[in-house]
């Protein structure tokens, strides 16, 4: 029998703790535990940041952290859509649309250089169209119009298969049919190259029939044990691939995981949520894939995003849960501080028509009771820390408040320093000496330096005239604004902009068109969490994370909230929210970051 040491090339070492950095296949002995140790890779799936359009059936290209996905149908009435969307790793972006809106296309090749073919808008289509990680190009059809059908490759080494069992090759011009598959299936998936990819599943029957290609002819391979359609798929060749999810007959969608080895079919972990419709095309690797969006079952649409791992490493998602309860449930307060540290003060509590004075500091466990406003208002702007804040502006009973006031920890006091109109912000950035607000339902932009409100000015007006809803965040010179409403209507909006102490320039927009959220963090590393979307001001449970360039989705709320209060120190691991909605709520949700740990075990011998 082997020893360690000559299968490994050394001894089993002793440590009083677990070493600080562990490698996959290292073996040491825990002299406290007196256990035998060691890390090994396990295969899970996580949840990722849910993607910007709920969809299915849409075409699907790249990696696990450059993905791409284009089309597919979306509610209501399983309209078609053209909708592009670039997954980072993180969080979903918008990318560019095709030209064709449908579903049920295939895609191949990767983020930056995809292709998408076939689909159907009223009927199946024959259009091939490329991506340059920008925008999609109209290139040469296929040669046989269909949906349903599955791809895998590159963009200038593409396959096209199934459908019901037509084969063309795409050498990055044009495509050249092939040998039919074996069996005349539709709704199947692929995954490997083009010479070297596996099919699987499709109906009818749906079943779990699989083949082989080798760049010529297709083979019937070993069947898997989960009958299914319209399931998801990736791998890199016909010898190392999975499949997952998929609908069966009768029944939704089924969370099932089963890997290629090349020779047979193997369980693997389930999804978190049983889903179909997951894209057609290879979504990564066997040991790093990923499922976006789909359907629970046939019509019932998801935005959900999983990714599946085989690592040495236990990933645990990020997500918001739940923190200390406020005293006093209200809305559109003025909130300031950081996670730990945060303020909130007035609002309009419940019933919707009581003003408030009540102020509450956080302490990132509980909220506590401080001194109360001096006077009872609501659509307060707000600035600074929990020992140095600002508050300003407001609607009083039947009127509104120019007044400004400062926090240091425990007393409001008014000063001299009034705000240069009256009415509501319920934003502002800044510091208590350095904050930084603008004009309601105006584009003006006013600066406080601990005694006094200026206006920029034409040089520092927004570029886009917001009337309320807004989120705004970061320093006096370095400051952010999203989302709100626009006039006329009011209408949401999307926009973003960036402060630089003088004036403001427009960024990438935000992922989604909403108002009455809120925004924290700095202008480089910022999250906005929540808010309402017109008709209807129904409160969402949307978030995104801004990287100083782009935003991106990040993890749903637990609960939808708007005209809610927040904070942060800085980016989007560290963000609290807390109260809003009407009536009001005492709900307070922090985000825990997506964490990695060693997956280490205690190893047993057996004989």
């Amino acid at each position: 029998m082997s020893t360690y040491k000559q299968i490994a090339g050394t001894t089993v070492k002793a440590y009083t703790t677990n070493p600080s950095d562990p490698q996959e296949g290292e073996m040491w002995y825990n002299q406290t535990t007196l256990k035998l140790r060691g890390v090994i890779a396990l295969a899970a799936w996580s949840s990722g940041s849910p993607t910007i359009n709920t969809r299915s059936a849409h075409s699907v290209s790249g990696t696990q952290t450059a993905n791409l996905i284009a089309g597919g149908a979306t509610p209501p009435s399983s309209t078609n859509i053209a909708l592009g969307e670039e997954y980072n790793g993180s969080g979903w972006s918008t990318g560019g649309s095709l030209n064709t809106a449908r579903r049920g296309g295939a895609g191949a090749g990767t983020q930056t250089a995809g292709l998408s073919f076939g689909g159907y808008t009223t009927t199946g289509v024959d259009n091939s169209e490329e991506y340059d990680g920008t925008s999609w190009t109209e290139g040469n059809n296929l040669n046989t119009a269909r949906s349903g059908l599955a791809g895998s490759g590159t963009q200038t080494a593409g396959l096209a298969a199934g459908s019901p069992n037509a084969t063309e090759e795409y050498d990055g011009t044009s495509w050249t049919s092939g040998n039919n598959t074996t069996d005349a299936l539709s709704e199947r998936n692929m995954f490997g190259v083009q010479t070297s990819s596996v099919i699987a599943g499709g109906t009818p029957p749906v079943g779990t029939e699989a083949e082989e290609y080798d760049g010529t002819t297709w083979t019937a391979i070993t069947s898997f044990s989960t009958a299914r359609q319209r399931l998801g798929a990736a791998g890199v060749s016909s010898s190392d691939g999975i499949i997952y999810g998929g609908f069966t007959a009768p029944g939704p969608a089924t969370n099932t995981t089963e890997k290629w080895d090349g020779s047979s079919w193997t369980s693997n972990p389930t999804m978190g949520t049983g889903s179909g419709e997951v894209g057609y095309g290879p979504s990564g690797t066997s040991s790093a894939a990923l499922s976006a969006a789909g359907a629970t079952a046939p019509g019932s649409r998801i935005s959900n995003t999983e990714e599946f791992n085989f690592t040495a490493n236990t990933i645990t998602a990020g997500a918001w849960g739940t923190g200390g309860a406020m005293n006093t449930a209200r809305t559109l307060m003025g909130s300031f501080g950081s996670s730990t540290a945060a303020v909130a003060v007035a609002g309009i509590k419940n019933p919707y028509v009581t003003y408030s004075n009540d102020t509450e500091k956080y302490d990132g466990t509980s909220w506590t009771n401080s001194g109360n406003y001096p006077q009872s208002v609501y659509a307060v702007g707000s600035a600074g820390t929990q020992t140095a804040g600002l508050a300003f502006v407001g609607y009083l009973p039947g009127s509104s408040t120019d007044t400004t006031c400062e926090f240091d920890g425990s007393t409001w006091t008014a000063v001299p320093g009034n705000f240069p109109v009256s009415g509501g912000v319920s934003a502002g950035f800044g510091t208590q000496t350095a904050a930084i607000a603008n004009l309601p339902g105006a584009a003006t932009t006013v600066a406080y330096d601990g005694s006094t409100w200026t206006a920029f000015g034409t040089p520092g007006n927004m570029n886009t005239t917001r009337l309320n809803g807004y989120g705004q965040s970061g320093t006096s010179t370095a400051g952010l604004m999203v989302a709100g409403t626009t006039a006329p209507g009011p209408v949401n909006t999307a926009a973003t902009e960036e402060w630089n102490g003088s004036t403001w320039s427009s960024s990438n927009n935000y992922h989604t068109a909403i108002t009455n959220t809120q925004s924290m963090g700095t202008q480089t590393a910022n999250v906005c969490a929540g808010g309402d979307t017109m008709p209807g001001e129904t409160a969402q449970a949307v978030t995104g994370s801004y990287d100083g360039t782009s935003w991106v989705t990040a993890p749903s709320l637990g609960t939808a909230v708007k005209r809610h209060g927040g904070a942060t120190d800085g980016p989007s691991a560290t963000a609290t929210i807390y109260s809003g909605n009407i009536p009001g709520i005492t709900t307070t949700q922090e985000f825990t970051a997506e964490t990695t740990s060693v997956n280490t075990v205690d190893i047993t011998t057996a004989e």
